[in-house]
């Protein structure tokens, strides 16, 4: 069992409210996949057990199913403001941005040029008006509520979020930027976030989900983010963390690739007491690729958990998984990567990659590759590596004239920099690099990040 039942009974009483706001503005349909979804998160609780709970194995969620986080209500308004992070966040990247505070859509801070007319790009609750027809095909069709807790309590709980549909033979002009804030507004907040992206044959999307904390309180956003890429379309997916260290970060995002298609994410982040970055890409017609990349950089206490599954269904289907991390303090990275190859998916070609620059001798890494291959006729490697720097590599760098501080900050970006480089999209790439990467950087090999 990996059940954890000791606070359901608070969210199905939340629940009870929260539908009756919500049956007022949602069609039967819509309001079907909510009841769905609270029906099966309270059948199966939190993943929480020590014991038959592999998916979970190395993260303790128990400090997530123990807190009574209040889901947001649809009509609340918060007196939010900017700072210089979120002025930071809208200025340094080219790109078409869409901001949502606490769960909830706002357009007066959001910033959009004059969109073509073709591709959809909505919050839910003006979707399910507009094109329902999308909806019903997709949303709940990739990430599967009985799969976990998390993603059977978004269902049931989620207040708005995105669809971005790309019809067929269009390409996006430059990308889109998906900036989720939690304020300092509401304590013990669960941002329920939802994402559908939908592309065409032919078509071409590159965007970005930022997640910001403004707040010191605790909150956890809880988010699942389904898309279908379409034949021969390419879909490049970023995603941008920089939260606080007392919230947690549950993010959920299911794949589903048509022949000839192309997916490549990269992930980079770090700062919560918790993150899991869970994927799962089906890899569902031939021809299909997709290239997973991540970065993430820890210090003090906090944990993130890569736990990644690319499925190969289909002949000559092709996957990269390259992770990154750099840790400081006592935190603690986790890395379960998975490559299934199927029966009738000859011909796949697979690479797994997990390394590590450990700079603390309190920091620990836990990482677990592995293959399931099912025919033959395939190519498939997986590796990983845990270290600290180089002293060959600090010595020939302090023959050229730096110290020793200054030489360790060089092998550390050079680390780290392979995960930006791989960035596809040149505006994504200059922000990650100048920004996102930056920011993160431990100050000193023991130091604590910003002292």
């Amino acid at each position: 069992m990996v059940q954890h039942k000791e606070y359901l009974g608070h969210y199905l009483e939340e629940f009870d409210t929260f539908e009756k706001d919500f049956s007022k503005v949602e069609p039967d349909w819509f309001q079907d996949i909510r009841k769905t979804g609270i029906k099966q998160f309270e059948e199966q609780g939190f993943p929480t057990a020590r014991r038959g709970n592999e998916p979970w194995k190395y993260t303790n969620t128990s400090p997530i199913a123990k807190t009574l986080f209040l889901p947001r209500s649809i009509n609340l308004k918060d007196p939010f403001g900017f700072d210089s992070l979120v002025q930071e966040e809208l200025s340094g990247i080219q790109a078409d941005t869409f901001v949502f505070v606490d769960g909830r859509y706002r357009a007066e801070f959001s910033k959009i040029g004059k969109l073509d007319q073709g591709p959809m790009v909505l919050t839910l609750q003006d979707a399910i008006k507009r094109c329902p027809e999308i909806l019903r095909e997709h949303i709940g069709k990739y990430a599967d509520n009985k799969e976990n807790g998390f993603i059977s309590l978004n269902s049931a709980f989620f207040t708005d979020g995105m669809l971005i549909f790309i019809p067929d033979n269009y390409e996006t002009q430059r990308p889109l930027n998906i900036i989720f804030i939690s304020s300092d507004f509401c304590p013990n907040l669960v941002n329920n976030l939802r994402v559908l992206v939908v592309t065409g044959e032919n078509s071409k999307l590159s965007y970005m989900e930022s997640y910001i904390s403004l707040s010191r309180n605790l909150t956890l956003n809880n988010t699942v983010t389904e898309i279908f890429a379409g034949k021969n379309s390419e879909i490049l997916h970023h995603r941008a963390l920089r939260e606080n260290a007392e919230g947690f970060h549950i993010g959920m995002t299911r794949v589903w690739q048509d022949a000839s298609s192309f997916f490549q994410s990269t992930s980079i982040g770090g700062g919560s007491a918790l993150t899991r970055n869970d994927y799962h890409v089906v890899l569902g017609q031939a021809d299909s690729t997709c290239i997973l990349n991540g970065l993430h950089i820890t210090d003090r206490r906090e944990h993130v958990d890569n736990h990644i599954t690319v499925s190969h269904l289909e002949p000559r289907t092709t996957s990269r998984q390259n992770f990154k991390s750099i840790l400081s303090g006592e935190s603690r990275s986790v890395f379960s990567g998975k490559i299934c190859v199927q029966r009738n998916a000859e011909q796949s070609d697979a690479q797994q990659s997990d390394k590590n620059l450990i700079l603390s001798k309190g920091a620990e890494v836990d990482s677990n590759p592995s293959l399931e291959i099912l025919t033959d006729d395939v190519k498939c490697t997986h590796g990983a590596t845990s270290g600290e720097i180089s002293e060959e590599g600090l010595f020939y760098i302090m023959s050229r004239g730096f110290d020793k501080p200054t030489a360790q900050n060089i092998l550390i970006r050079a680390f780290g920099e392979e995960i930006i480089d791989n960035i596809s999209d040149s505006f994504v790439k200059t922000y990650f690099s100048n920004t996102i990467f930056e920011g993160l950087l431990p100050k000193g090999v023991e130091g604590i990040r910003g002292e």
